[in-house]
């Protein structure tokens, strides 16, 4: 990250990282959830508890294993970015914690969202993912703009489609219950939701895979890792 220009401080804990935050505020925090003494959890939660903390973009690089509940704690704490450890390397890595600062001014609860954001509100996205990463990733990058709702296999993310109607869909295209490509298919062949445009936010970046996605009925498409400005921009072609 040296390389890359940035300053770089480090908190062998939790507490060591809350003695620094009552005498430095960082532009940014890249936090493990798995510390000596105060675990990552505690110290989100105070640093969003705080006047002069809770603005601070977060991004969460953690090995363990994520339960429902946990992925709750972050969603409700505004991390702007989870990685999971061995999933990325450094240059994934820069290029998070660049996202992580270009997008900070729509996460944070405590900065005005600007008026081209606010414009979006009233628009809604589904989102169909199941790996739960992405999808906090995914909700740090849109929250604040759009209406959200998500599903993590394709049965539950019809049902949902078909209840809501929102104006865009962001799928994985390898989803559990029900396949990618059969969602797409139903989906477009339903008079009630053919005309929603899909993008699909997919691993699968090989030569050909983006024409043969598009191919099966996606609108847009969209590589992962995910990069919040393409991701933003591929969004803006549809609302």
């Amino acid at each position: 990250m040296i390389k890359e220009g940035y300053e770089v401080d480090v908190a062998p804990g939790g507490k060591e990282a809350l003695d620094y935050m009552s005498k430095t505020i960082p532009d940014g925090i890249i936090l493990d959830l798995m510390m000596p003494d105060i675990d990552g959890f505690e110290v989100l939660n105070s640093i969003r508890n705080k006047d002069k903390t809770r603005g601070i973009p977060v991004l969460v690089l953690t090995a363990k294993d994520l339960s429902p509940s946990d992925i709750k704690k972050l969603k409700s704490n505004n991390v702007q970015q989870l990685v999971q450890k061995g999933d990325i390397n450094i240059l994934g890595l820069v290029s998070k914690v660049r996202n992580m600062f270009i997008k900070k001014t729509n996460i944070s609860s405590t900065i005005e969202i600007p008026k081209k954001e606010r414009a979006h509100k009233d628009a809604g996205i589904l989102i169909i993912e199941d790996n739960p990463d992405n999808l906090v990733t995914l909700r740090a990058i849109l929250d604040n703009s759009y209406t959200i709702w998500d599903a993590e296999n394709g049965a539950d993310g019809l049902k949902l489609a078909k209840e809501n109607k929102p104006d865009l869909i962001l799928m994985d295209v390898s989803i559990p219950v029900m396949s990618g490509e059969e969602l797409i298919r139903i989906l477009k062949k339903d008079v009630n939701t053919q005309m929603i445009p899909i993008i699909a936010v997919t691993a699968q970046a090989m030569k050909g895979d983006k024409d043969r996605i598009l191919s099966l009925g996606c609108d847009g498409y969209v590589p992962k890792p995910i990069d919040a400005d393409v991701l933003l921009n591929e969004i803006e072609r549809f609302i």
